[in-house]
Protein backbone atom coordinates (compact mmCIF):
# COMPACT_ATOMS: atom_id res chain seq x y z
CA UNK A 1 0.00 0.00 0.00
CA UNK A 2 1.37 3.33 -1.29
CA UNK A 3 1.85 5.67 1.52
CA UNK A 4 -0.73 8.45 1.98
CA UNK A 5 0.94 11.83 1.65
CA UNK A 6 0.58 14.76 3.76
CA UNK A 7 -1.37 17.53 2.32
CA UNK A 8 0.74 20.45 1.14
CA UNK A 9 -0.37 23.63 2.09
CA UNK A 10 0.21 26.63 -0.34
CA UNK A 11 1.29 29.88 0.47
CA UNK A 12 -0.01 33.21 -1.58
CA UNK A 13 2.67 33.26 -2.88
CA UNK A 14 2.43 30.34 -5.65
CA UNK A 15 -1.76 30.49 -5.90
CA UNK A 16 -0.82 34.02 -7.72
CA UNK A 17 2.09 32.71 -9.85
CA UNK A 18 -0.20 30.19 -10.58
CA UNK A 19 -2.64 31.80 -12.03
CA UNK A 20 -0.25 34.58 -13.71
CA UNK A 21 1.37 31.38 -15.40
CA UNK A 22 -1.62 30.16 -16.66
CA UNK A 23 -3.10 33.47 -17.90
CA UNK A 24 0.23 33.81 -19.87
CA UNK A 25 0.53 30.48 -20.94
CA UNK A 26 -3.95 31.11 -22.49
CA UNK A 27 -2.59 34.24 -23.92
CA UNK A 28 0.46 32.69 -25.41
CA UNK A 29 -1.20 29.80 -26.79
CA UNK A 30 -4.47 32.42 -28.05
CA UNK A 31 -1.84 34.06 -30.00
CA UNK A 32 -0.24 31.16 -31.65
CA UNK A 33 -3.24 30.11 -32.88
CA UNK A 34 -4.61 33.16 -34.16
CA UNK A 35 -1.40 34.25 -35.76
CA UNK A 36 -1.31 31.02 -37.70
CA UNK A 37 -4.62 30.29 -38.44
CA UNK A 38 -6.52 33.82 -39.14
CA UNK A 39 -3.22 35.40 -39.77
CA UNK A 40 -4.22 37.95 -37.42
CA UNK A 41 -1.52 38.29 -34.65
CA UNK A 42 -3.50 39.94 -31.41
CA UNK A 43 -0.69 42.58 -31.15
CA UNK A 44 -1.14 43.81 -26.96
CA UNK A 45 -0.15 39.78 -25.79
CA UNK A 46 3.52 40.23 -26.42
CA UNK A 47 3.35 43.20 -24.12
CA UNK A 48 1.21 42.03 -21.88
CA UNK A 49 3.32 39.08 -21.17
CA UNK A 50 6.46 41.05 -21.28
CA UNK A 51 5.17 43.27 -18.16
CA UNK A 52 3.42 40.54 -16.33
CA UNK A 53 6.73 38.64 -16.26
CA UNK A 54 8.19 40.57 -13.24
CA UNK A 55 5.29 39.56 -11.30
CA UNK A 56 6.00 35.99 -11.91
CA UNK A 57 9.84 36.37 -11.41
CA UNK A 58 9.36 38.56 -7.96
CA UNK A 59 6.62 36.80 -6.56
CA UNK A 60 7.95 33.06 -7.41
CA UNK A 61 11.25 33.99 -5.50
CA UNK A 62 9.44 34.23 -2.09
CA UNK A 63 7.87 30.90 -2.76
CA UNK A 64 10.92 28.72 -3.88
CA UNK A 65 12.61 30.32 -0.57
CA UNK A 66 10.15 29.13 1.74
CA UNK A 67 9.86 25.79 0.07
CA UNK A 68 13.80 26.20 0.72
CA UNK A 69 14.34 24.77 -3.10
CA UNK A 70 16.18 27.75 -3.92
CA UNK A 71 19.75 27.07 -5.45
CA UNK A 72 22.44 26.85 -3.16
CA UNK A 73 26.02 26.30 -3.47
CA UNK A 74 26.45 23.66 -0.73
CA UNK A 75 30.53 22.27 -1.35
CA UNK A 76 31.88 24.86 1.06
CA UNK A 77 29.29 24.61 3.79
CA UNK A 78 28.96 20.97 3.60
CA UNK A 79 32.45 20.03 3.14
CA UNK A 80 34.78 23.06 4.53
CA UNK A 81 32.88 24.37 7.44
CA UNK A 82 32.94 22.86 10.54
CA UNK A 83 29.38 21.93 11.16
CA UNK A 84 29.42 23.82 14.20
CA UNK A 85 30.10 27.13 12.31
CA UNK A 86 27.78 26.50 9.56
CA UNK A 87 24.64 28.17 11.22
CA UNK A 88 26.65 31.32 11.51
CA UNK A 89 27.52 30.66 7.70
CA UNK A 90 23.58 30.32 7.60
CA UNK A 91 23.21 33.71 9.52
CA UNK A 92 25.07 35.38 7.23
CA UNK A 93 23.79 34.08 3.92
CA UNK A 94 20.01 35.45 5.46
CA UNK A 95 21.95 38.71 5.82
CA UNK A 96 23.36 39.29 3.10
CA UNK A 97 20.19 38.15 1.27
CA UNK A 98 18.05 40.13 3.02
CA UNK A 99 20.61 43.54 2.16
CA UNK A 100 20.26 42.53 -1.32
CA UNK A 101 16.33 42.67 -2.04
CA UNK A 102 16.23 45.13 0.61
CA UNK A 103 18.15 47.43 -1.93
CA UNK A 104 15.84 45.77 -4.46
CA UNK A 105 13.09 47.15 -2.83
CA UNK A 106 14.16 50.58 -1.94
CA UNK A 107 14.88 50.82 -5.76
CA UNK A 108 11.61 48.58 -7.19
CA UNK A 109 9.61 51.13 -4.97
CA UNK A 110 11.72 54.32 -6.73
CA UNK A 111 11.14 52.98 -10.49
CA UNK A 112 7.46 52.02 -9.43
CA UNK A 113 6.90 56.14 -7.59
CA UNK A 114 8.25 57.23 -10.61
CA UNK A 115 5.95 55.08 -12.97
CA UNK A 116 3.19 56.59 -11.31
CA UNK A 117 3.86 60.16 -10.45
CA UNK A 118 4.90 60.96 -13.97
CA UNK A 119 1.94 58.79 -15.35
CA UNK A 120 4.13 56.41 -17.60
CA UNK A 121 2.54 53.96 -19.66
CA UNK A 122 2.86 51.05 -22.07
CA UNK A 123 1.59 52.04 -25.64
CA UNK A 124 0.80 48.49 -26.55
CA UNK A 125 -1.49 47.90 -24.04
CA UNK A 126 -3.61 50.65 -24.80
CA UNK A 127 -1.70 53.27 -22.67
CA UNK A 128 -2.19 50.90 -19.61
CA UNK A 129 -0.11 52.77 -16.34
CA UNK A 130 3.61 50.89 -15.63
CA UNK A 131 3.77 51.25 -12.49
CA UNK A 132 0.86 48.23 -12.36
CA UNK A 133 3.27 46.43 -13.57
CA UNK A 134 6.49 47.70 -12.03
CA UNK A 135 4.99 47.21 -8.58
CA UNK A 136 5.69 43.59 -8.73
CA UNK A 137 9.42 44.34 -7.78
CA UNK A 138 9.19 46.13 -4.65
CA UNK A 139 6.40 43.49 -3.32
CA UNK A 140 8.09 40.43 -4.71
CA UNK A 141 11.35 41.93 -2.91
CA UNK A 142 9.10 42.47 0.21
CA UNK A 143 7.88 39.37 -0.20
CA UNK A 144 10.93 37.57 -0.26
CA UNK A 145 12.45 39.25 2.60
CA UNK A 146 9.66 38.57 4.57
CA UNK A 147 10.17 34.10 3.25
CA UNK A 148 13.38 34.67 4.09
CA UNK A 149 12.90 35.41 7.62
CA UNK A 150 10.60 33.11 8.36
CA UNK A 151 12.42 30.09 6.93
CA UNK A 152 15.38 31.22 9.11
CA UNK A 153 13.99 31.60 12.08
CA UNK A 154 12.04 28.38 11.51
CA UNK A 155 15.86 26.92 10.67
CA UNK A 156 17.31 27.98 13.92
CA UNK A 157 14.66 27.23 16.19
CA UNK A 158 14.56 23.87 14.82
CA UNK A 159 18.61 23.17 15.14
CA UNK A 160 18.60 25.18 18.38
CA UNK A 161 16.08 22.43 19.70
CA UNK A 162 18.11 19.30 17.89
CA UNK A 163 21.51 21.22 19.11
CA UNK A 164 22.91 20.54 15.51
CA UNK A 165 23.75 22.43 12.59
CA UNK A 166 21.25 24.05 10.30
Amino acid sequence: MPEERKKRKYILEEYFVSVVLILMLVLYFVNVVSRFTINFPILFTDSLLTSLFPWVTFLGAPAVCFRKMNIAFTLVTDHIIPRKYQKYVELFTTVVSIFLFSLLLYYGLVKTINDFQYNNTINNLNNAPRWIFSAGIPMGAAAYIIRTAQVSVRAFRSKNEKGGPL
